[in-house]
């Protein structure tokens, strides 16, 4: 009896030590997952917002204000908190700007490439066969080639503009959607309920709306968030290099790039940007990979 005892005060502090663990790391994650999402959602809401509430036209040259540090009064009177580059532009408004050019680039690429790669990559997983062959080997040519390379490319024949870039990025990035959407659709396809449907005479498109879509849609939910962060550089990638977004248009990559010449001088100019990328894309990371904690099974 005393042994019996002595087992069951065991398993009761074994018991209680494992729902203790669980309180703690479910508070952790929360909080691992609350100090991304907040970042995240202030960048949306700078990039929508944030244009419309500073006054300072990011691409209007005033020579007088040219390579003003952080904190400088312009000569209107206002401040400009980030400096100025070379050509007297705030760099405040210039990064404002930038965030809504990188949003509108990654949400484009989500809905052109994103839409394009679940669609094959659910097409190519459920009827398999000579389909299915065809749709992966061009997948596996494409990813025979460096992303950038084929990015740079593709935005070197197509010129610079926000829709080549979305276009471009689009072309680059379909391939990863795919292979995602045809590994869950052809592992959920084999689930009893999707044979009940066959069984009982549903179309081919209900079946892939109504049982596999809805299963699919978490791994496709964590690709997106990780591709959203890589998009944003590799947009600030191309504008760097001058095949991204027009001169007209200010974009983190372009800025970073009219400061190369004055690092030394006038750090704030490649460095401003350089931080607001950093901090968006790093935050943007982290929230996938809570994202895929939260709704992969397999690490619950």
């Amino acid at each position: 009896m005393t042994r019996i005892q002595s087992t069951s005060s065991t398993n009761l502090e074994a018991g209680r030590a494992k729902i203790s663990s669980s309180i703690i790391n479910e508070g952790g994650l929360r909080w691992r997952l609350l100090i991304p999402s907040v970042v995240v959602s202030l960048y949306i809401l700078a990039a929508i917002f944030g244009p419309m509430i500073v006054d300072y036209d990011p691409v209007q040259t005033r020579t007088e204000d040219r390579l003003l540090p952080p904190g400088a009064a312009l000569s209107n009177g206002e401040t400009a908190w980030l400096g100025t580059d070379q050509l007297g532009r705030d760099l405040f408004a210039q990064i404002l700007e930038g965030s809504r050019i990188s949003l509108l680039v990654a949400a484009g690429v989500l809905l052109v490439g994103g839409g394009v790669g679940v669609v094959l990559g659910l097409v190519s997983g459920y009827f398999g066969g000579v389909l299915d062959s065809a749709i992966m080997r061009v997948a596996d040519v494409q990813l025979a080639f460096p992303g950038i390379l084929l990015a740079i490319l593709i935005a070197g024949v197509l010129g610079p503009s926000v829709f080549n870039v979305i276009v471009t990025l689009a072309v680059t990035r379909w391939v990863l959607f795919a292979r995602v959407a045809r590994g869950s659709t052809l592992a959920t396809k084999e689930r009893d309920f999707v044979d009940s449907a066959m069984i009982i005479g549903a179309s081919n498109f209900r079946i892939l709306r109504k049982y596999i879509l809805p299963l699919v849609l978490a791994p496709l939910l964590v690709t997106a968030t990780v591709q959203v962060g890589l998009m944003i550089v590799a947009e600030a990638s191309l504008s760097f290099l001058g095949l991204g977004v027009p001169l007209d248009q200010p974009s983190w990559g372009s800025t970073i790039a009219n400061g190369r010449d004055y690092v030394s001088t006038a750090w704030w100019i490649a460095t401003m940007p350089g931080i607001a990328l950093a901090i968006v894309v790093v935050n943007i990371g982290l929230l996938g990979d809570e994202l895929r904690d939260i709704l992969d099974p397999n690490l619950q």
